[in-house]
């Protein structure tokens, strides 16, 4: 968006909206206070005050300026459609737009097939349908229709057909090489001046975001990153101080001021309770875990509904792996003392993200934390020394027995002569 406004001077046209009481209202306000602030760009409008300027932009006797009001005011949005594609076909012809539609999803409380997520994509077919006749047509001023959703499964059949595959793109985030291009244009020092731990740390942390890049620099140059400069003032030599092995001296759980802090924790609020407590666990172990060290904490053994409330567990991690939280760990990616462990034979799973460890793990106490990692190595003892036991037990069951009273009445009876 920022790129087109700058080389293709397009003017952005932002309606967003977030799973909470009244932002289906607020995205059609959003909408009309964008094209009132195009057509103010533009300087066909220098009214402050967004009544008067819709009023400066539309004839008094429209009859689409009541409910334009309307919703301006947040009072009603449903009628206010036609008015936003009268304007936008207007502010078209006199320059290029880009019109940002955008979803977010927000706590568990909401749920996954709402109102107004049905509403959302209604208002983005209805803006298709309307403005549908000038995209790649070549009449006016170029349009773009962006979409940012986290889901496109709930995607209206209308905009389903219309968004050709090549058009539809996955965000990624910075490949290794571009994040440190990145850090090193944003500590104004060469690429070789990086430290590698730095480097992988940053790494880990982002995932390739620059956002969360540029958040975690400046938090690290607080504490951890100091730039020695020469006698020309120009960068000579980037030091770390009190960084730690395994970055153990970090508390990224302490940034919360930050964007990425901040998103990772309402992610980690939106998700079930089960899933949270699933999440929670496995920030407990440094290395990988299994199903069984997760059940050994909150199934009972003994229970009617064991193998039940294993199945739970193994949904509640799978659904974890389909949002990129948890990842599957193959035997082949482990060093050889792990590969040799024996609870590590089993499906395997790890954390996929610092940033989500170091956060999830600052939402469970030390003594549950303990009371995990206690369960779950009992678990593990046992299930590597019990089976030797049971087969002492069931060999010692088998072979014959006579009890004492037994051998003490044949020891009593007269020897045949």
């Amino acid at each position: 968006v920022i790129a087109g406004a700058l080389k293709f001077h397009s003017v952005p046209i932002f309606g967003n909206m977030n799973p909470r009481p009244g932002d289906a209202r607020k995205m059609t306000s959003d909408l009309i206070v964008s094209l009132l602030n195009g057509f103010r760009a533009l300087g066909h409008v220098t009214e402050t005050n967004d009544s008067q300027a819709l009023q400066k932009v539309l004839p008094r006797d429209s009859n689409l300026l009541p409910s334009l009001e309307k919703a301006l005011n947040n009072e009603e949005a449903s009628s206010a459609f036609d008015g936003i594609i009268a304007l936008l076909r207007e502010l078209v012809v006199k320059t290029p737009l880009t019109v940002v539609m955008r979803y977010e999803f927000g706590t568990s409380l909401c749920p996954n097939e709402s109102k107004d997520m049905k509403l959302f994509w209604q208002t983005v077919s209805e803006l298709h349908d309307g403005m549908k006749d000038l995209l790649g047509a070549g009449n006016g001023k170029p349009l773009v229709i962006l979409i940012l959703c986290a889901d496109s499964k709930e995607m209206s059949q209308r905009v389903r057909a219309a968004v050709e595959p090549k058009n539809a793109v996955t965000l990624h985030g910075l490949s290794d090489e571009n994040v440190l291009q990145y850090m090193a244009n944003y500590l104004n020092v060469q690429e070789t001046m990086i430290p590698q731990p730095l480097r992988e740390f940053v790494t880990n942390v982002t995932q390739g975001n620059p956002e969360y890049i540029r958040e975690t620099l400046e938090q690290l140059l607080e504490k951890h990153i100091q730039i020695n400069l020469g006698a020309n003032k120009q960068p000579r030599a980037l030091e770390l101080k009190d960084f730690g092995n395994n970055f153990r001296n970090i508390n990224i759980s302490s940034w919360q001021h930050t964007s990425m802090v901040g998103s990772t924790v309402c992610m980690l609020e939106s998700l079930d309770p089960l899933e949270a407590a699933v999440l929670k666990m496995s920030t407990c172990f440094i290395g990988p875990f299994t199903l069984p060290d997760l059940a050994a904490n909150t199934c009972p053994k003994w229970a009617g509904t064991t193998q039940f409330d294993s199945l739970r567990l193994y949904q509640a991690i799978d659904r974890l792996k389909r949002k990129d939280i948890l990842q599957k760990v193959h035997v082949d990616d482990l060093d050889a003392s792990q590969a040799n462990n024996h609870h590590v034979q089993a499906e395997s799973f790890t954390m996929s993200s610092l940033l989500i460890q170091a956060v999830g793990s600052s939402m469970i106490l030390e003594t549950q934390r303990k009371a995990v990692k206690r369960q779950a190595l009992m678990n593990r003892a046992i299930a590597r020394h019990l089976p030797n036991r049971m087969r002492e037990i069931q060999s010692k069951r088998g072979a014959g027995h006579i009890p004492w009273y037994y051998e003490q009445a044949f020891r009593r009876m007269p020897k045949a002569e």
